[in-house]
């Protein structure tokens, strides 16, 4: 019996590192978009589906949204397919996409104004 374990522990734990959103190793495909990218046409969709004051995109806002950017939905479906698996940076991802929405409701910011930061 311990011999079967022995086997199958190296499979056991590549299938909990992946589980758990440990990178595959390889290159992200050349035709996949870049974070930047991504993150440029989700905060774009989210900004104007707030417009509306909707929570969701309409087909209409996101087919209007896509093509500005020249995205396909599929793109961004092949990018959290992708990247999915990988706990870490999708939650960095998330979180970055909601920093920006959150900046630009406040706005700009006057340059004079002091900021503890830190």
């Amino acid at each position: 019996m311990t011999r079967t374990l022995q086997r199958l522990a190296p499979v056991l734990a590549l299938t909990a590192a992946l589980a758990c959103g440990a990178e595959t190793g390889t290159a992200p495909p050349e035709d996949l978009l870049t974070r930047e990218e991504f993150v440029a046409v989700y905060v774009e969709l989210r900004q104007a589906t707030l417009v509306t004051g909707m929570q969701s995109p309409t087909p209409e806002i996101r087919n209007e949204v896509l093509e500005r950017m020249g995205v396909e939905p599929q793109q961004l479906m092949d990018f959290v397919d992708y990247w999915g698996r990988d706990v870490a940076t999708m939650r960095s991802i998330w979180e970055e996409i909601d920093s920006i929405i959150d900046a630009n409701r406040l706005g700009p910011r006057d340059p004079d104004d002091e900021f503890v930061t830190g």
